[in-house]
């Protein structure tokens, strides 16, 4: 089975918040429901946890003097006949979300934005079902079942992301 996909929203904002570090976290008020409707129902999350790393806070060269460049990730189910990305305002409802959890006026200061949805990973990189941590890694063994980081038959070939040995989403 695939793990789970991911919904991206980059932004470039004419605005610095002071409440945002480089890796920031909104978590979501109900975990539970939030995978149930990840995982099981294949829907995006009502109430969604929002990850948005802030490199600009780091580098300075990253943005525009007084602005920000934000990357922003939700969970997302892999591609199922649940879920339509084809004329999806998930990143309005997302945009929503920040400014309730105190990114006031964001929808105001936004001067790019671009969005990368399960079917993007899907159409632009073959990844199963739009997945972005190879499959998942649902059992204590599943993560050792992974394809090696080397080949044993050419010479010099290494295999890289999400699906090889130890996968996605290294803690920060």
């Amino acid at each position: 089975e695939p793990s789970c996909s991911g919904f991206v929203m980059l932004l470039g904002i004419d605005k610095q918040y002071e409440q945002l570090i480089h890796h920031n976290i909104f978590f979501s008020a109900d975990y539970e429901l939030e995978f149930k409707q990840i995982f099981e129902d294949k829907i995006m999350p009502d109430d969604p946890t929002i990850y948005i790393a802030n490199t600009s806070f780091t580098d300075k060269d990253h943005a525009p003097e007084d602005g920000s460049n934000l990357f922003v990730l939700v969970n997302a189910p892999y591609l199922s006949d649940s879920y339509d990305w084809s004329d999806s305002e998930y990143g309005d409802k997302v945009i929503r979300e920040l400014q309730n959890r105190g990114l006031s006026n964001l929808s105001e200061h936004i001067t790019y934005r671009k969005e990368i949805n399960p079917q993007d990973f899907y159409d632009q990189y073959l990844s199963n079902k739009g997945s972005i941590y190879g499959t998942s890694s649902n059992d204590k063994f599943s993560a050792f079942l992974r394809p090696r980081n080397k080949s044993r038959e050419i010479e010099g070939l290494y295999f890289v992301g999400g699906s090889t040995h130890p996968g996605g989403g290294i803690p920060l």
